[in-house]
Parts: structure tokens; C-alpha cells; sequence
């Protein structure tokens, strides 16, 4: 038997940065309309607008997001920020992706590590690319094949593969 592995999965800083700036932009060009004259229907679409944003970035990274992964013989123990901690049996897992990349560069920053979908779940639930990795090596240890990776990436796979054949 081999002991539980955990792993932190802090938010993502620059998605949070990027949330921002869009906010704040949003933001200042509401004000900036409110002082020019035009109509404040405009103004206020603009300014619940730019609310909304900031709720859905955030919601995403502070609430979807947990906060630390535990892949355990059994399956995963998740433990969140708002929620109860949530266990996920290796059957419950819909799909998993890790994609290492360079986080030094921006296509890199802007780019999600790891994915998970779990069937009780609606949305997937971004990961570090350790807690995913780990999470789909220890899935094919007890399943005995790697779990199916997501209909996106199984899309931009085969569509990659197709253009390097043409050339």
C-alpha cells in the first residue's frame, strides 16, 4: 500500500491579475461614458458587466479551485476554500488533462495546467500539473489504463497531428 500523496493547488495569479485589469478597465470606461453625457443605461450595463466578470474569475479560482489534492489509494480527497471536502472515487473521475508548460513565458501563463471533470460536478476544476499527473498515474496504476482526457484537448490533439501531417 502506498501512502496518500497531497498536493497544493494555489489560485492562479496571473488569471487573477487578468481578471483585474479586464475589471478595471470595464470599470473606468463606465465612468468614463457616465462623465461624457451618453446614456447611463449604457454606463450601468457596462458597470454590472464588469461586476460579473470579477465574480466569475474569481468564483472560478477562489471557490471551484481546491485548495489541496490528496490521491489516495482509493481515489482523490479534495478539500476547498467555501465547501466540504469532497471525495471522488476513481470511477467518479469524467476525464483528466495535464499539459506541462512553461509558465516563464505569457502563452504559458495563460495556459491551464491540469483539468479535471468529475461526474457530480457541472464545471472541471483546474489543478497544477503535479496534483493532475499524479492524479492520472495513480488512476492507471488502479484502473490499469489512463484516464480518457477531455473532448477539447482530444480536438486540438487531433487537429495538431493533421497539420503536421500536411506538411
Amino acid at each position: 500500500m502506498r501512502d496518500e500523496c497531497s498536493y497544493e493547488n494555489p489560485p492562479d495569479k496571473f488569471s487573477l491579475l487578468a481578471t483585474a485589469v479586464v475589471v478595471a478597465i470595464c470599470v473606468m470606461f463606465s465612468l468614463i461614458t457616465t462623465m461624457a453625457h451618453w446614456k447611463r443605461s449604457a454606463s450601468a450595463i457596462i458597470m454590472i458587466g464588469s461586476f460579473t466578470i470579477l465574480y466569475i474569475g474569481l468564483y472560478r479560482e477562489l471557490v471551484i479551485r481546491p485548495k489541496v489534492v490528496r490521491v489516495g489509494e482509493e481515489g482523490i480527497h479534495l478539500e476547498y476554500r467555501t465547501w466540504k471536502p469532497l471525495f471522488v472515487p476513481w470511477n467518479g473521475i469524467e476525464w483528466v488533462d495535464s499539459v506541462p508548460v512553461d509558465k516563464s513565458t505569457l502563452k504559458g501563463k495563460d495556459t491551464v495546467e491540469g483539468r479535471m471533470k468529475i461526474r457530480v460536478k457541472y464545471w472541471p476544476m483546474q489543478l497544477t500539473y503535479e496534483a493532475a499527473h499524479a492524479i492520472q498515474t495513480r488512476y492507471a496504476e488502479r484502473v490499469g489504463n489512463y484516464p480518457p482526457i477531455s473532448p477539447s484537448l482530444a480536438r486540438r490533439r487531433a487537429y495538431e497531428t493533421t497539420l503536421s501531417a500536411k506538411r
